[in-house]
Order: structure tokens, then sequence, then C-alpha cells
């Protein structure tokens, strides 16, 4: 395993570069984040370069959604926007989201009208579509369920079951799935049920912790321990906003995840 740190929720005293550096000397592999539109690329890849971290991973879509058949061409042109900033970054996994989101975090494709198995055919035809877009660039995509209990209502992939489904109806090995372990505590999953389930279709995990989406709790020595028995070896990403010291948080999650195998 090695650990991403997602740049939006923490450190937001600091300019993007800023955060990356103070990222590199808190012990963390990679750093991570969501749109790609509003930072400065070019100077972030030179300080995640010059400290030895990746980008692991940022958004492939925040304007087009899978679930809406009307923005899929759209939605592709998004993507392959995406794909040529990754190509830059040396990034290679992108994150995808079922709907796109107001600035409340809401959907803005709930109350559409449409059925949801319509939806859930719209997102299997918008993967297929992009999944040899991905493959030609040597990208993953990961696909990301979200709660939809506080966070994001109206949140149309609401559960890792329905998504891994959808996954293996498109069958690609460029499209996986993002497994957010926030999202589905908040969600009820039992997750080292869920998360072995996922087999070689896990393609990233998020963490935080419950309630509040801060530094992780105690239920993360058992998360690692999960990851390390099912041999996964991708990023954790701490897409988390610690309520106390940033840097101790990110230390502490970071000495969590190391010590995991030592308790196998």
């Amino acid at each position: 395993m090695r650990i991403s740190l997602c740049l939006e929720m923490v450190y937001p005293e600091l300019p993007w570069a800023a955060r990356i550096a103070r990222a590199a000397a808190l012990g963390v592999q990679a750093v991570e984040f969501w749109d790609w539109r509003n930072k400065p690329l070019d100077e972030m890849a030179a300080v995640a370069e010059g400290a030895g971290l990746e980008i692991a991973a940022f958004s492939a879509n925040r304007e087009n959604a899978p679930v809406d058949a009307s923005q899929h061409s759209r939605l592709e042109e998004e993507v392959a926007a995406a794909a040529d900033v990754a190509g830059r970054l040396h990034c290679r996994s992108l994150m995808l989201l079922s709907d796109t989101l107001g600035p409340a975090g809401q959907s803005r494709n709930a109350g559409d009208g449409v059925p949801p198995e319509q939806k859930r055919a719209n997102i299997v035809t918008a993967l297929c579509r992009l999944a040899p877009l991905a493959e030609q660039r040597g990208l993953t995509l990961m696909l990301e369920p979200l709660n939809t209990r506080l966070d994001h209502p109206g949140y149309f992939l609401d559960r890792s079951a329905p998504a891994l489904k959808i996954l293996e109806e498109v069958n690609h090995a460029s499209i996986k799935l993002l497994y957010d372990v926030y999202h589905m505590r908040m969600m009820g999953e039992s997750v080292a049920e869920n998360l072995g389930a996922c087999g070689t279709r896990l393609g990233h995990v998020h963490a935080a912790g419950v309630p509040g989406r801060g530094a992780l709790d105690q239920e993360y020595a058992a998360v690692a321990g999960t990851l390390d028995r099912l041999g996964y070896d991708g990023f954790v990403g701490l897409e988390f906003a610690p309520a106390g010291d940033h840097d101790e948080a990110v230390r502490a999650a970071v000495q969590l995840f190391s010590k995991s195998k030592e308790r196998v």
C-alpha cells in the first residue's frame, strides 16, 4: 500500500504547491486532487517531481455525468481533456463520478425523471465508450460511489455492490472501482466484506474518519489489516479534513497503514 494525500481538504491556508511540499515532509508517496482546471499544474508538477512524489489521481469529470445520456459526448470530451493533463503530470488514474455535483455536494442529476434502471444503463454505456480512450492513454478510470445520507443527496451510485455489478458488465481492465471507506461506512456497509468482494476491480481507496470526515478513527486499523490480507498494493488516499493539527493527522495515518502488516 502507498499513501496519497488529497490536497483539497488539508492546509487551506497554503497555496497548492506548498501543500505538496508539506505532504512530502510527512511520509506520503503521492498527492491527489479534484478539479484540475483551477490549479497551477506546472508548478505543482515541478514541486511533486522535485520531492519525489507521484500525482496519484484527480477528477476526470466535474461537468458531465455518466447517468445522463445527453451528456455522453461532452463527457468523452471532458475525460479526454483530463487524460491530456494526466499525461503531462505522469498520472495514471482518474476519478469518475456517476453524477455531477452542485456547490453543496448535491447531485445535479437527481430529480430529472430518468428511471434508475435507465441511469444504470447509461453508466454502462458511458463506461464502454470511455474504456478504449483510457486504454489508449494507459489510464485507469475509477468509478466512485458516494454517500447520500449526508454529503451528496441524490447521488445515484451510493453503494459499492451496484458499482461492482456495473464494472462486471463493462468488463474492461481500464475501468475499476474507487472504494471510499468513509462514504461506504456512512451508508452502513461492512467494509471488510465489501472490500473483499472487489477483487482485481479495486483501483483506489479513500479514507476519512467517521463521523465528520476528519482524522482517521480507530476502525482504520481493521481496514488496513483487511487491505493487507487482500494483497492490495495500490494507493490509499487520505481525503480528510482533520479538526486538529493536520501534520499530526497525516503522520498518524501514514504510521497506521505502514504498521498494518504487523497486525495481520
